[in-house]
């Protein structure tokens, strides 16, 4: 499943689970100020590759699967 434009509008501006790494300093993919220029609309993201669009694809299923193990409902977002 792919991210919609709603979606990635909704997401703008706001720090997202994937970017936690690089918001502590930990990342090896994404710096702190990079993520803050991406963050404030200085620099734009780019596009997903196929392991990003394979992740995209099996969220649903591990999702679904954290929620077996730690007995939560994870809820959506609104697009």
């Amino acid at each position: 499943m792919a991210i919609t434009k709603a979606q990635l509008e909704f997401k703008k501006g706001k720090l997202g689970a994937s970017q936690c790494a690089a918001a502590l300093g930990v990342s090896p993919f994404q710096t702190r100020a990079n993520l803050f220029n991406e963050l404030k609309g200085l620099i734009t993201r780019p596009e997903i590759g196929p392991k990003g669009r394979i992740g995209n694809s099996i969220e649903p299923i591990i999702i679904q699967e954290y929620e077996i193990q730690e007995m939560v409902k994870v809820e959506p977002t609104p697009d």
